[in-house]
């Protein structure tokens, strides 16, 4: 078969360089690159233009940066870990476009600008959870609410 030949020539150079970087920097410090571009999809960076040509869009970028990472980004991150539940599936198709996105970043390099375009599926991944942690909350306080009360009457008699 002429396509796994094809394969099989250029993936050897390609792993030839990953296990030299490996053995030269180590197991631990490639994990420390991986998770560095994993960070690096979410901060320290404009998406566009860049910061030092165009000053004028750049606190509109650092604002929606900012925005992003707080508003969006952690009912986001929630919705994918959760997104592997069996009443999920929909929400699997749209998180499984950013887990491929983050492991790209995790092989090659993150930056804000390759995130940028998964924003929207981010957006969607952050609504769609947000039903979900108002009805956790709910329980929760719930179970609080009827704790203190069980305290309450095991304190004050009859």
């Amino acid at each position: 078969n002429q396509t796994s030949a094809l394969r099989t020539r250029t993936a050897a150079p390609t792993n030839k360089l990953a296990d030299a970087c490996v053995k030269k920097t180590g197991a631990l410090r490639q994990a420390k690159y991986a998770v560095t571009h994993v960070v690096l999809l979410w901060g320290y960076n404009t998406i566009w233009p860049d910061m030092g040509h165009k000053p004028l869009f750049s606190v509109p970028m650092n604002i929606w940066c900012i925005g992003h990472s707080v508003l969006i980004m952690p009912p986001a991150v929630l919705a994918m870990l959760l997104a592997f539940r069996r009443r999920r599936a929909r929400s699997m198709l749209l998180a499984l476009h950013v887990w491929g996105l983050v492991l790209t970043a995790m092989l090659y390099f993150g930056d804000t600008r390759y995130r940028a375009p998964y924003d929207g599926l981010l957006t969607i991944l952050a609504i769609a959870v947000v039903p979900d942690v108002a009805r956790w909350l709910r329980r929760q306080a719930d179970r609080l609410r009827a704790w203190r009360l069980a305290r309450r009457a095991a304190i004050e008699p009859g």
